[in-house]
């Protein structure tokens, strides 16, 4: 059983992030450059089922020098590239409707999630610059997700939206960078994370064994 635990977790570290089943994500939110100077602090997580395509998206901040006015993703559609804090901005990959305030230094922190999205979530203007299909859009948005072309991008009714290079509408964002989902540090968690691998080790050989069987 250890060797097989070991093989597996072998397998795991010699395939690419992109090709895993769960990714986890997480980007720590400052302020863009805008005007007036956003306020405020904050992260972001994202949860990335690949097989079932869903995407669980949660923030907290707190500080804000408005209430929010927008929150979305921005990801690539164009080959311009895009410099935080500042640039012209990329395509609205993936709304948030609904994301709470937290007004001032001394507010509470504010918490927006965790929701799932599909790729029936993603932007229209988005899937079509990826070629018009809903599944392979989700599936070129991980990958921006996962190599640094996809940011996270909180509006402030005092700071609005605005169009051109520099785009002084930012308030805070980032973007996101994949780490496990434990801490690896404790014998706990490397325990958990071994019985994960065994897990998506088990599911990938039953795909293997159903497709060897319908051949």
């Amino acid at each position: 059983m250890f060797a097989i635990a070991m093989a597996s977790v072998g397998l795991l570290a010699g395939s690419p992030i992109a090709r895993a089943e769960l990714l986890f994500l997480k980007g720590t939110l400052v302020p863009q450059a805008s005007v007036p100077t956003p306020t405020g602090s904050g992260s972001a997580s994202i949860r990335i089922d690949t097989v079932a395509r869903t995407l669980v998206f949660q923030s907290t901040y707190q500080g804000l020098n408005n209430n929010v006015s927008a929150s979305h993703i921005h990801a690539q559609a164009t080959q311009t590239p895009y410099v935080f804090p500042s640039g012209a901005n990329w395509t609205v990959a993936l709304n948030f409707s609904g994301s709470p305030s937290s007004t001032g230094s001394g507010a509470a922190p504010a918490t927006f999630g965790p929701n799932t999205y599909t790729p029936a979530n993603l932007s229209a203007g988005f899937v079509t610059a990826q070629g018009g299909d809903a599944n392979t859009a989700f599936d070129n948005f991980v990958n921006f997700l996962l190599t640094g072309q996809a940011y996270y991008n909180l509006h402030t009714s005092t700071n609005t939206p605005t169009t051109g290079g520099g785009n002084a509408g930012g308030s805070l964002g980032n973007f996101f960078t994949a780490v496990p989902e434990i801490d690896p540090g404790s014998f706990g968690s490397a325990l958990a994370l071994l019985i994960g691998s065994l897990g998506v080790l088990e599911r990938r050989c039953g795909r293997l064994l159903r497709q060897a069987m319908s051949a």
